[in-house]
């Protein structure tokens, strides 16, 4: 039987948007392997981006993570990274970008790159981690999880 995944959701402030939901990340978790996320003990939805400069973290135990909230408008170019392109995740290249496409980067870019960093590696960790959640979003980053 799967682990049990606690999600904790605080109220964001002013105008910001919580983009993923707790059933959102059920599904996407429902999708990968379990060794994957049997580490992952609690999903945060808080309001700490600092200016849609920080999207999720991992916490010092490596066990939860937290999504941030967001403003409802921006684009999300300038963090794609190489090979990247806006219309992956739906948005059109200049414009703000719909919350469908918003949902999807948090979902396959942010939510799957935190998960990379739970992975328990011992040599090399710091890139080896970033290599699982990049592997990850690149094999698992499909149709929308609704």
């Amino acid at each position: 039987m799967p682990p049990q995944v606690k999600f904790s959701q605080s109220i964001p402030g002013a105008d910001r948007l919580h983009y993923v939901t707790a059933e959102d990340v059920r599904i996407v978790l429902s999708r990968l392997p379990l060794e994957l996320w049997r580490g992952l003990r609690t999903v945060h939805f808080n309001d700490r981006s600092h200016g849609a400069r920080v999207f999720g973290y991992v916490n010092r135990g490596r066990r939860e993570i937290a999504l941030c909230a967001l403003t409802p408008r921006l684009s999300l170019r300038r963090v794609l990274v190489k090979g990247q392109t806006p219309a992956q995740f739906g948005a059109k290249p200049g414009h703000k970008w719909p919350v469908l496409a918003v949902r999807r980067f948090m979902l396959y870019d942010v939510f799957l790159h935190e998960l990379g960093h739970l992975q328990p590696i011992k040599e090399n960790a710091h890139s080896a981690r970033l290599s699982i959640g990049i592997c990850v979003t690149k094999n698992w980053m499909g149709p929308d999880p609704t």
